[in-house]
């Protein structure tokens, strides 16, 4: 029973990369500069409240750096 309890309260981390990551689609299609400023927000936000590895946090600057196109 523990298992599935755990199955709906899902960590603080998956839920931001869950969020970060459904942004992060819709900003690599549309390239909206609206998007990227949403996005850096959100993982400030994230990394603020530590749900982010350091890993997370490196892959997330990589993508959302000026000028790469993916």
């Amino acid at each position: 029973m523990q298992q599935h309890i755990h199955a709906l309260n899902p960590s603080s981390n998956s839920l931001a990369i869950a969020i970060i990551g459904a942004e992060l689609i819709a900003y690599r299609i549309n390239r909206l500069p609206e998007q990227r400023a949403h996005l850096l927000g959100l993982v400030q936000m994230a990394d603020t409240l530590g749900a982010l590895s350091s890993t997370d946090r490196a892959t997330l600057a990589t993508s959302l750096s000026d000028g790469v196109t993916q």
